[in-house]
């Protein structure tokens, strides 16, 4: 399966600053050590790597949500 954010990356939400983290596949990485993948993206949410059992974040409309909690996104995805 194509993951659709691939090659995007993520910044904090409303911050045009640098990006944090790196989209490549269905792994995310930080921008700044990309051999050592963080998250990992499985049908729009994001578990941390190689532990599918509870996702942390949750993606909707390129914006990244806290799971559970979609009143404030932390990151955006460009």
């Amino acid at each position: 399966m194509s993951n659709q954010y691939h090659g995007k990356k993520l910044y904090k939400y409303m911050n045009a600053g640098q990006a944090i983290y790196e989209v490549r596949g269905n792994k995310i990485y930080k921008c700044i050590n990309l051999f050592h993948p963080i998250y990992e993206i499985k049908d729009n949410a994001i578990y941390p790597y190689m532990d599918l059992v509870q996702a942390e974040f949750e993606i909707r409309e390129n914006k990244i949500y806290q799971y559970n909690d979609m009143y404030q996104p932390i990151y955006e995805i460009r």
